[in-house]
């Protein structure tokens, strides 16, 4: 039966906002997963590009793409040779000369650093198209009541400049879009570094617990008592399930590394960042060149054999899961990964040591066992629990019930991993250092920075020599007639790297604006997946509401985007935002790249040119 609290959200569903008003909360918990039924604002984290159009150099017609330079005069744009990459080293450079890719994946764009909250569009009044390219997006104001009172056109756009996006009413290129505040440049993005390590700490230890919670406590808890009661005879029979914990447990351990790792990563940004030297892209850090710094030897030093040991134990597993389930597994088929996950000879169970529990009686292990019935501790003092303790500190796993005898079960118990160090764990003494940090002074004169980002704009220049229709285009090759594979582009995706992208999928909007009188030129939305956690995009029929929120109709049959006359350069700028109206029951991040590939309605004829060769040696 339908509770009236799921009815009464089922009929808040199609009101914007209303669902403007869980942006709030997912605000404030980041990546916090959510529990029960709620409307959650997704974050959208993505690293996006648009890399790629389908080109045939011909007689009767070609396409080519540039990146504008705060300019719409495309008579500015520059082609010949020498302007390609082979030739620049630079995409950044050969992305504003006219050609058939444009690169953004250069963290000069800043691109990676953007998430997306939930938004609508900035309309005109004739909601015909924007009210300009600056002042794209509108924002939930709340009300006393939490709820959102109305939208407001509060967010500007900038470019991305010394680790943050500046705003500006005249520039066009790469664009974040949001709500801004006044600040200096190194000193936000000394904050921003700060903010990061402290989340990543903290994603850091959820996954330690993680490690250890649903059936993988439980598993491993089987695991523990069969051998500790093993000369009582007391009976276990281990299925293939109490192995598979082994595994994942190995598998959570490895994901809370990786965020270590990520976050040690941004305490190097933060010490570049508060001698003015800003590191805004962590992916261009390599701990190899930091090992020897006093600062972080030891985090690196401790992480980088962390990381060989769960490794290595995830390539022993191997060994324990022979093909075919063997129905039940004795000791030796499993001790060894296990003794490493969780010491054996140093752990307690219920306070006593495996040595102790071998040691006694049928009975008096019967007896005890009874008397672990409530409350029951694991306690893990070495092992990669621990090792991982000593960069999160010590965790417990959430409380499980699990089999002692074939007779007895035990309530409520849980694991802890108690960390080795005797001192602060690694990530924690670090992060005091990083929080003392302070920016250095002097280091320029405040700006407009964006603090929240809601999308991102690519302001593009599109020109052919035969009349067409511009279209996305699935992965085909940009020269005609090349058999080489790193001319072949990507297609129109959008590709998962990390997360769920369900409650993503009707939310995303890319929209095709005119960069000269801001008129929609039409919407593309996520369609069907074409492989694992990749998904075609197409061009939609729409309907806009007073709102802003965009609603896609149907794919359009052609996915056309807008017509192009013979040899007249058009402006069209390409932005990429969530729809507030349509997140679903949104309930993590998701991480992704999104590929832009276009194409000519018109059939482009190949001129004759068979020794084509994209690179010669000298």
């Amino acid at each position: 039966m339908e509770t009236k609290r799921t009815s009464e959200l089922r009929q808040r569903r199609n009101s914007l906002k209303a669902r403007l008003t869980a942006a709030l909360s997912m605000a404030i918990i980041s990546a916090i997963m959510l529990t029960g039924t709620t409307y959650a604002w997704f974050v959208l984290s993505t690293a996006p590009e648009v890399k790629g159009m389908s080109t045939t150099v011909g007689s009767n017609g070609s396409l080519e793409i540039a990146l504008l330079d705060d300019s719409t005069d495309t008579n500015a744009i520059t082609t010949g040779v020498g302007d390609s990459v082979a030739t620049t080293n630079d995409a950044t450079v050969s992305n504003k000369t006219w050609g058939n890719i444009v690169d953004l994946s250069d963290g000069s764009y800043g691109l990676s650093s953007l998430k997306l909250y939930p938004s609508a569009l900035n309309l005109n009044a004739a909601k015909n198209g924007l009210t300009d390219l600056f002042h794209i997006l509108k924002t939930p104001v709340y009300g006393v009541d939490g709820r959102v009172a109305s939208l407001a056109d509060n967010t500007e756009a900038g470019k991305f400049n010394n680790g943050s996006f500046s705003t500006s009413n005249t520039s066009l290129g790469v664009r974040g879009i949001g709500t801004v505040e006044k600040a200096d440049p190194t000193a936000f993005a000394l904050s921003v570094a700060k903010s990061n390590y402290n989340s990543f700490l903290n994603q850091a230890r959820t996954a330690a617990k993680n490690a250890l919670n649903n059936d993988n406590a439980k598993g491993m808890s089987t695991l523990l008592l069969s051998h500790a009661f093993e000369s009582a005879n007391t009976g276990f029979s281990l299925s293939v399930t109490n192995i598979e914990a082994l595994r994942n447990t190995l598998l959570g351990l490895q994901e809370a590394v990786n965020h270590a790792e990520t976050a040690i990563k941004w305490s190097i940004a933060a010490y570049s960042d508060s001698t003015g030297t800003v590191i805004s892209d962590i992916s261009t850090i390599n701990l190899a060149d930091y090992a020897s710094d006093s600062r972080f030897s030891t985090q690196i030093g401790k992480l980088e054999a962390l990381k060989a040991a769960i490794a290595a134990q995830l390539t022993a597993y191997g060994s324990i899961t022979p093909s075919g389930e063997k129905g039940t597994y004795q000791w030796v088929d499993y001790s060894g990964v296990l003794k490493v996950i969780m010491d054996t000879d140093t752990l307690t169970i219920g306070g006593k040591t495996f040595a102790e529990i071998g040691a006694m009686s049928k009975d008096d292990a019967t007896n005890w066992a009874i008397g672990m019935l409530q409350d029951t501790e694991i306690i893990v003092n070495e092992g990669l629990l621990s090792d991982t303790a000593d960069f999160v500190d010590t965790y417990v796993s959430d409380p499980f019930d699990m089999q002692v005898t074939t007779q007895q079960s035990a309530k409520n118990a849980t694991i802890t991993a108690n960390k080795t160090l005797s001192t602060d764990a690694y990530l924690v003494s670090l992060k005091a250092a990083v929080d003392a940090l302070t920016p250095p002074q002097g280091t320029g004169s405040a700006q407009n920075i964006i603090t929240t980002s809601y999308g991102y704009i690519v302001d593009l220049a599109f020109k052919a020599n035969a009349n067409t229709n511009l279209m996305l285009s699935p992965a085909a090759l940009r020269v005609a007639g090349s058999t080489d594979d790193r001319l072949q582009g990507g297609g129109s995706t959008f590709t998962v790297t990390a997360g769920d992208i369900a409650d993503l999928a009707p939310a995303l909007r890319v929209v095709f604006v005119d960069t000269t009188n801001y008129s929609i030129l039409g919407v593309a939305g996520l369609a069907e997946e074409t492989a694992t956690g990749v998904y075609a995009l197409h061009m939609y029929d729409y309907t806009i509401d007073a709102d802003g929120g965009v609603k896609l109709v149907a794919p359009k049959t052609d996915d056309t985007i807008v017509a192009l006359t013979a040899n007249q350069a058009k402006c069209i700028s390409v932005l990429v935002y969530m729809d507030g109206n349509y997140t679903g029951y949104a309930m993590d991040e998701v991480t992704g790249s999104l590929n832009l590939q276009f194409a000519s309605s018109t059939t482009l004829v190949p001129m004759e040119y068979k020794d084509y060769v994209p690179e010669q040696n000298p």
